[in-house]
């Protein structure tokens, strides 16, 4: 049986990778620690959260009740901004766990994101980019039961939000008995005051290959004063080398926002690395992120003619690729 001339294999295989592999915003130093000595602007317990999703009215589960508690990955808990809180740009760190049999330490990286939703009647409110987390560099999160693989730890955003009081602080994740304990805001200072990240709003983060890519760096400076720093572009296609998407020195006024497009099309099957760099100095700046190349069609449904099998478990972005499920063992046995 010979393969379509439309399917690359080796492609296809390595484009699950990244469609599976979540969109991860990373930043030079903008992981570090936010050191001992630092006092939160203010802090947001489980208890004073609420949840929000569409499931919260009907879900009378006991553990999924418990505040803070991710039990089904559907969850969204909102908390508010106490009174008397400036608005300014903040560094988030949380303080979660993340379990179940398949838990372990890197659930941290990927599992949990923010979002702001400005206070009704003021300018500000639409929500904020999704902001992720990462680990403090050095540091990993303590395994807290032997039964369970339940790790508890303290994780990072990877760029600030601006926030102030009455405004909501939104919190996701996208695992399930995942938890957040406690929510800690810092005052943004030095390097932090300047900050890039990936947007791509493209569903799955995946593309059809010799389609025109469109993505995003949003480029933001709470400085005081106007700078002028250079961002620089490329992407590491599945084959070949590197190669620089653009180079650009734009200006920023003080505490402005500004987004860069990036576009090119893609030639191969299969994963694609993009980093993006902003230089102010000798200060420099990382985001990095994966989108993933395809050829076949979009699918809302397992295709019956595909070559290969994946389970059917809400794993639309796997229709994506072309793969079906394929079941190949009695579920009572595992």
């Amino acid at each position: 049986m010979s393969l379509p001339r439309t399917l690359h294999l080796p492609g296809l295989l390595t484009a699950m990778v990244a469609v599976a592999w979540p969109s991860i915003p990373t930043a030079h130093a903008q992981s570090e620690g936010l050191g001992k000595r630092a006092k939160p602007q203010f802090v947001l317990s489980a208890s004073h959260g609420r949840r929000v999703d569409d499931d919260a009215a009907s879900d009378g589960r006991s553990e999924q009740s418990r505040p803070g508690v991710f039990s089904s990955g559907r969850e969204i808990y909102e908390w508010t901004v106490p009174k008397g809180v400036p608005r300014a740009a903040y560094r988030i760190a949380l303080d979660v766990r993340t379990g179940g049999a398949e838990a372990d330490p890197t659930n941290f990286i990927s599992t949990y994101s923010l979002q702001v939703l400005g206070t009704p009647g003021r300018r500000h409110t639409a929500k904020t980019e999704v902001i992720r987390f990462k680990l403090p560099s050095g540091d990993r999160p303590r395994r807290t039961s032997d039964r369970w693989p339940v790790y508890r730890g303290r994780i990072v955003s990877t760029v600030p939000i601006v926030c102030g009081a009455g405004d909501r602080i939104r919190v996701a994740a996208s695992a399930r008995w995942a938890q957040v304990h406690r929510i800690e805001a810092y005052r943004a200072t030095g390097r932090f005051l300047l900050a890039l990240q990936w947007r791509l709003d493209q569903e799955f983060h995946l593309f059809r290959r010799n389609q025109e890519c469109r993505l995003n760096i949003d480029v933001r400076s709470w400085r005081p004063e106007p700078v002028s720093p250079v961002v620089e572009v490329s992407v590491i296609p599945p084959v070949g080398t590197r190669q620089v998407l653009l180079r650009r020195k734009i200006t920023l006024a003080r505490d402005d926002g500004q987004t860069v497009p990036v576009v090119f099309t893609p030639r191969w099957n299969g994963p694609y690395f993009l980093e993006a760099t902003m230089s102010l100095g000798e200060e420099t700046w990382k985001a990095e992120s994966f989108i993933g190349v395809v050829s076949v069609p979009p699918a809302s449904e397992l295709p019956r003619d595909s070559l290969f099998g994946v389970h059917p478990g809400r794993l639309t972005r796997m229709y994506q690729t072309g793969f079906r499920w394929i079941r190949l063992w009695d579920s009572g046995d595992v």
